[in-house]
């Protein structure tokens, strides 16, 4: 359960990276509006500002890699690139995105999942670490319990 968690965090960060506004220009601000359209797509809702702040980050050549890719996870992007992706998680509404995970884990993972901690443990993620991923990884693992 632990690593379905883990992987379904990390697939929803995906989603969201996958997915803007008025903040960013050219490129940048090419890859905010598709992020923002690709997650509302899959039912979330990012915050425009937060999402152009981000892709105002992204380098010109990680931009263009994003826009040319059919599917972003495809695109071989620089490691603050990669990086940077993780920040979309302060973009979205934390708790949307944890109920949401719960219930594509199934029925079970109510008992297995503290969703208070896991939506407390998202919102306080520290994604300027030397390894956002594994911070995430060890955020969620904080939250589940295995029972018995």
């Amino acid at each position: 359960m632990k690593k379905r968690l883990v992987a379904l965090s990390a697939a929803a960060l995906f989603a969201l990276s996958a997915c803007g506004g008025g903040g960013a220009s050219g490129d940048q601000g090419k890859v905010a509006d598709k992020l923002i359209e690709s997650a509302a797509e899959e039912g979330f809702k990012l915050d425009e500002s937060c999402v152009n702040d981000v892709a105002s980050k992204l380098s010109d050549e990680d931009a263009a890699k994003i826009l040319e890719a059919d599917d972003i996870e495809a695109a071989e992007l620089s490691a603050e690139a990669e990086k940077l992706s993780l920040e979309l998680v302060t973009c979205a509404d934390v708790d949307a995105l944890v109920d949401q995970m719960v219930a594509e884990l199934g029925p079970d993972a109510a008992d297995m999942i503290d969703t208070d901690c896991l939506k407390k443990a998202f919102k306080e993620l520290d994604t300027s670490s030397g390894d956002p991923q594994a911070a995430m990884a060890n955020a969620a693992m904080q939250c589940v319990s295995l029972g018995g």
